[in-house]
C-alpha cells in the first residue's frame, strides 16, 4: 500500500538526517586527537681530509626528516728532504760523493718546488801500495724552482787528489742524479776521467 508522506515529516525526517551526519564534540576530539601529525629530522657530518656522512630522523606522526654533510680538506706542503752517500773509483783512488735534496712536496699533486740539490765529494785519505794520497773536498750546487714526477740533475766538477811523491792529480767528474717526488731513495751514476 502506498503511503502518504505530508511536507511536516518530511521536514522531519531531513532534520534527522543532519543530525546523523554532524560530529558529536567527542568524535571531534577523537579526530582532532588522531589527525595527520609533524616531524623533523636532521643529520650532519664533519669531516677532516676527506669524507661523507648521512644521518635522517623522524618525528611522532607522519613527517620525516634528512640530511647529508660531506666534509674534505687538502693535505699542507711539507718539507722534504733525502740523502745519499755513494762511493765510486777513478783508477784505484777511492772516491766518496754525498748528494743531498731538499724541497717543499705538496703531497696532493705529488709536485715539489723551492729545490736545492747539493752534491759534494768528501775529502778522505786512502793508501795505494803504501802510498798515502788525500781527496781534496770539491762538488757543485744547484736550485730547480719546481718538478712534477721526478727531479734529474746532472753535474760536472774537477776534484784533486794529491799523491805522496807524485803531486796533484785532477780528475774531472761527470754526476747525474735522479729521484722520484716524495721518495728517500736517491739514484746517483758517476764517471770520472784523469786528466
Amino acid at each position: 500500500m502506498k503511503k502518504n508522506v505530508t511536507n511536516e515529516g518530511l521536514r522531519l525526517i531531513g532534520n534527522e538526517a543532519q543530525m546523523s551526519m554532524k560530529p558529536s564534540a567527542r568524535m571531534m576530539r577523537a579526530a582532532s586527537a588522531c589527525g595527520s601529525g609533524s616531524g623533523c629530522g636532521s643529520g650532519s657530518s664533519c669531516g677532516c681530509g676527506s669524507g661523507s656522512g648521512c644521518g635522517c630522523g623522524c618525528g611522532y606522526g607522519s613527517g620525516c626528516g634528512s640530511g647529508c654533510g660531506c666534509g674534505s680538506g687538502d693535505e699542507p706542503d711539507k718539507d722534504f728532504n733525502a740523502n745519499d752517500k755513494s762511493v765510486f773509483f777513478c783508477g784505484e783512488y777511492k772516491i766518496e760523493i754525498s748528494t743531498t735534496i731538499a724541497y717543499t712536496l705538496d703531497t696532493n699533486t705529488s709536485s715539489a718546488k723551492n729545490i736545492n740539490i747539493h752534491c759534494n765529494v768528501v775529502s778522505g785519505v786512502g793508501y795505494i801500495k803504501g802510498k798515502k794520497y788525500t781527496v781534496d773536498n770539491a762538488g757543485a750546487t744547484a736550485s730547480i724552482s719546481e718538478a712534477s714526477g721526478s727531479i734529474q740533475k746532472s753535474f760536472e766538477f774537477n776534484i784533486f787528489v794529491n799523491v805522496e811523491d807524485a803531486g796533484s792529480k785532477k780528475i774531472k767528474a761527470n754526476v747525474s742524479i735522479s729521484n722520484d717526488i716524495g721518495n728517500k731513495f736517491i739514484m746517483v751514476n758517476a764517471s770520472f776521467k784523469e786528466e
